[in-house]
């Protein structure tokens, strides 16, 4: 059979054993006698589930913990098998990483010296591949973020730089600048004079309708009050006298008379308020269309500013 890894002897495999599986005093308890001439198979189990604790994470108590996929009747059967079973079956899975394909229950049950040191080496020769390519990984790690933050400030750097020069007007190109920014001002404050002066206008306009509606909603009011009150005047006057029948028809054609003008009057109240909330409605509009102006002169000022900067990038093209 092809090795792909040393076989080492007993005194090299406690060595390893005590440097990267075992510590403390388990390690220190840990003697050649435990592999040769006999191995103890209490003490390999107790490597193997070190060995797994590192390489995958497992903690001790997985080890003597039903599996949730395995369903059975009568689980406390198994209960002194279940940590030799658990073992077994992640050893099945690891062994083949470390070139090992033929590893069995017996390796754990009844283990020979040779069968455990050719397994032994194998696992120990896998652990130290991981250790060195861990470090290599960690170390990379390290440099790129290093490599990192060495180029955001250059990347910065270069960036203002960039920016330094598009914002910069060339000596040749100064003159055409003053006059386009010059145009841009002038027509800047013409915009802004002339929407400002409207804008005053309509406010003022907006603010004395405001001062009109209040004032008819005011006198509205009060005639909705004096209608109430004359109502409960008249049932007063009502149950206290009795009318003759043309009197009482005289006074009523007289109220009906009084409250047809409180309606004519409350209907000409109602349309200036839909006249006032129209010229309220008319000034929304009026400032949407001012603020459509201001975007469109924001517009050309850019477009002014991407002119200024079109022979920049001609020259510097020849």
């Amino acid at each position: 059979m092809d090795l792909t890894f040393p076989v080492n002897s007993a005194n090299e495999l406690v060595y390893l054993i005590r440097q990267l599986v075992l510590t403390g005093s388990d390690g220190k308890n840990f003697t050649k006698t435990d592999l040769v001439p006999n191995a103890k198979p209490e003490v390999l189990g107790k490597i193997y589930m070190k060995i797994l604790q590192i390489i995958f994470g497992y903690r001790l108590e997985h080890f003597y913990m039903m599996p949730m996929k395995i369903d059975l009747q009568y689980p406390n059967i198994y209960e002194g098998f279940l940590p030799i079973g658990v073992l077994l079956t992640h050893m099945e899975q690891f062994m083949p990483v470390c070139q090992v394909y033929d590893f069995v229950l017996s390796d754990l049950l009844n283990p020979r010296a040779k069968r455990t040191n050719f397994c032994l080496s194998g696992i120990l020769n896998f652990v130290v591949f991981r250790d060195r390519r861990r470090e290599a990984y960690f170390a990379w790690t390290s440099n790129y973020r290093s490599s990192l933050e060495n180029v955001q400030p250059v990347q910065k750097s270069n960036e203002e730089i960039e920016m330094k020069k598009l914002s910069t007007v060339p000596p040749e190109q100064q003159a055409e600048f003053n006059v386009l920014s010059s145009e841009i001002n002038v027509r800047k404050q013409i915009l802004k004079q002339k929407y400002r002066a409207e804008d005053i206008a309509l406010l003022e306009m907006f603010a004395q309708k405001r001062a009109e509606f209040a004032a008819k909603t005011k006198r509205l009011n009060e005639l909705k009050l004096a209608v109430a009150n004359m109502k409960e005047e008249h049932e007063i006057m009502r149950s206290r006298i009795v009318e003759s029948p043309g009197a009482r028809k005289n006074k009523t054609e007289n109220m009906k008379a009084t409250v047809h003008k409180l309606k004519l009057e409350s209907q000409e109240a109602n349309e200036k308020c839909e006249y006032y909330r129209d010229r309220v409605a008319f000034r929304t509009m009026c400032l949407s269309e001012i603020q459509s102006y201001n975007k469109k002169f924001q517009v050309l000022e850019a477009t002014m500013e991407k002119k200024s900067k079109i022979p920049a990038e001609i020259g510097r093209a020849h």
